[in-house]
């Protein structure tokens, strides 16, 4: 059994830790601090990020307005010793989103609107590339808001 526990120390700081039980007792797993923090956008999202069976994390730190992007902090969880291993690589990923099918993380970057007000983005496809997300592939969008 374990616990997740966030906590803001500061205004501008997070703390995650993880408790685990043994022997009916809660002891730290692991634990990292001075995470960038914005409480009033904090949204946590629980998924297999590196698809190596363990559920991670996903803070968010912010979500800008318009076509929302998130950006945050990716913790990935070693399934085996339940440490955290930060990806500092992905702070300006965007709308992560993992594909278990084709063990890709697609993100997201809003370019603007065109000349008929429709939304222009980029797609990335990114890979798991010697422990850190590697960009392999980008294609551009045009998204219609009235379609």
């Amino acid at each position: 059994k374990n616990v997740l526990v966030v906590v803001c120390p500061t205004e501008t700081t997070y703390t995650v830790s993880l408790y685990s039980i043994k022997n009916n007792k809660w002891h730290i797993t692991d634990s990292i601090s001075g995470l960038d923090a914005s409480p009033t956008q904090f949204d946590p999202i629980f998924a297999d990020y590196n698809f190596d069976g363990q559920t991670d994390i996903y803070i968010q730190e912010s979500a800008s307005q318009g076509w929302s992007l998130s950006r945050g902090h990716l913790i990935i969880i070693d399934p085996k010793t339940k440490k955290f291993d930060l990806h500092k690589e992905t702070e300006e990923f965007a709308n992560m989103t993992p594909d278990i099918k084709t063990k890709t993380v697609r993100t997201e970057l809003w370019n603007g609107y065109d000349m008929k007000g429709r939304h222009q983005l980029t797609i990335f496809t990114n890979k798991w590339v010697n422990g850190q997300l590697k960009t392999m592939s980008k294609k551009n969008i045009t998204i219609d808001p009235n379609k």
